[in-house]
C-alpha cells in the first residue's frame, strides 16, 4: 500500500466517524430543542420526511419550520442511536441506514418510538450534512399502552388517528417470509 492509498483509507475512517458524530448530534440538539443546531446540520435543499407522509419538508427553511411544528407539541425527548451503517457513494456523499429509539412526551402523553432512518449525508465544505432523512417506524405508541399494542399492526399513534407500522411486515422480505412460512395457531 502506498501513502495515497493509505491517506484516502484514513479520509474515509475519518468521514465515516464524522457522519457517526452528525447522527448522533441529531439526537442532542433535537432533544435540547436547539434550534440553530438543528439548522446546522442539514443542507440548504434537504429533505425530511417520513415514509407515511405525516411529515414531508423540502429545503431548509421547510425543515426548520416542520422542527418547530413538532416541538409545539412536543415537550421532553431523548433519541437513541442504535445500529448505523455507512455506505459512501463517492468521496462527498453517503447513504447511512440508522435503527433509533426514542422515549417523549407528546400531547402530554408518554410515547416510546422505535424508528428508522434513511439517510442521505453530503459534505459541504469540510462537514457533513444531512441531505435527507426519511423516517419509519415499527412502533409510535403511548407507553401506558406498549405491550397491549405491539402485537398489532397500527401500532403508530404519533400523529393521531393509529395507523399500520411501516416495517416489518411492509418489507418484501418479511412478506415473503411470512408467505412461504405460514403460521399456526397457538
Amino acid at each position: 500500500m502506498n501513502l495515497k492509498e493509505l491517506d484516502g483509507r484514513l479520509r474515509r475512517l475519518e468521514d465515516r466517524e464524522s457522519i457517526r458524530a452528525l447522527v448522533a448530534r441529531y439526537g442532542q440538539v433535537v432533544d435540547d430543542r436547539d434550534v440553530g443546531g438543528i439548522e446546522a446540520l442539514f443542507a440548504a435543499d434537504a429533505v425530511f420526511r417520513t415514509r407515511g407522509g405525516e411529515m414531508n419538508a423540502n429545503g431548509l427553511a421547510a425543515v426548520m419550520d416542520n422542527f418547530r411544528s413538532r416541538f409545539a407539541s412536543m415537550t421532553a425527548s431523548n433519541h437513541f442511536v442504535n445500529d448505523h451503517i455507512i455506505t459512501f457513494a463517492n468521496d462527498d456523499e453517503a447513504q447511512g441506514f440508522v435503527s433509533s429509539h426514542a422515549e417523549l412526551v407528546r400531547d402530554g402523553r408518554a410515547m416510546l418510538v422505535a424508528m428508522r432512518y434513511d439517510d442521505r449525508y453530503r459534505r459541504i465544505g469540510d462537514q457533513w450534512k444531512f441531505a435527507k432523512r426519511e423516517v419509519s417506524f415499527f412502533y409510535y405508541v403511548p407507553a401506558a399502552r406498549f405491550a397491549e399494542l405491539l402485537p398489532i399492526r397500527e401500532r403508530v399513534y404519533g400523529y393521531g388517528e393509529p395507523v399500520a407500522a411501516d416495517w416489518p411486515e411492509a418489507t418484501p422480505t418479511y412478506r415473503q417470509y411470512e408467505k412461504d412460512h405460514p403460521r399456526t395457531s397457538d
